[in-house]
């Protein structure tokens, strides 16, 4: 059973759990023990992918229209399951009945969307997978879509190819979108003052 250790930046950029983690390969997935339980991925020919990572307490109820909190509730002793992307943040043009021509929405079936929506994947290299002690670059692809359609689960984000032929660790992230994201109603405390998605990201990196 190999162990690697992924970078510092890794774990702060893409994880953000600890100062370091271990991925530990299983024949059933690989698992990574993190600050809040461990997560189980999936293998793919490229390396490995690690879906639907919190980075973002939900921006719902009380801290909708505000900026983002980190992420901060542990789900031990429960493994939890890095295989099922998180929903998408609310946008136009993704529902279930609905063609996604250009592969821009949720990879789920449902095309799963919420306002709790902060969520991110991992994608790592083979490298990282067969060998241990690799210590990578982190790329972080934040999608397009204008602000308002758009996550980082769609296929056309996918950075599994990516991230093995640049031999660097691909994290793509989802961000609020449209009203939720970049509403601005006034200058007050109590108001929407806008760019909540732009923040998202932010939090992330930080």
């Amino acid at each position: 059973m190999a162990t690697t250790t992924f970078s510092k930046l890794l774990v702060f950029a893409a994880l953000v759990f600890v100062g370091q983690a271990a991925l530990v390969t299983k024949p059933d997935g690989p698992i990574v023990r993190t600050r809040y339980g461990h997560v189980r991925g999936m293998y793919v020919e490229e390396g490995a992918i690690f879906l639907g990572l919190p980075f973002g307490v939900p921006p719902v109820g009380e801290l909708r229209w505000k900026p983002p909190w980190a992420y901060n509730k542990s789900w031990a002793p429960e493994v939890r399951d890095g295989t099922v992307p998180g929903p998408a943040c609310r946008q136009p043009g993704c529902g279930p009945t609905e063609i996604d021509y250009q592969h821009t929405c949720n990879r789920d079936k449902n095309r799963t969307q919420s306002e709790d929506c902060l969520y991110l994947n991992v994608l790592v290299p083979r490298p990282v997978v067969l060998y241990s002690t690799v210590r990578l670059p982190v790329m972080c692809w934040f999608h397009g879509g204008d602000f308002i359609v758009g996550t980082g689960s769609a296929m056309v984000y996918d950075g599994r190819i990516l991230a093995n032929k640049t031999n660097t660790v691909v994290v793509t992230t989802n961000y609020r979108l449209g009203v939720f994201g970049y509403l601005v109603t006034g200058e007050g405390e109590d108001e929407a003052r806008g760019n909540y998605g732009t923040l998202d990201q932010i939090r992330l990196r930080h």
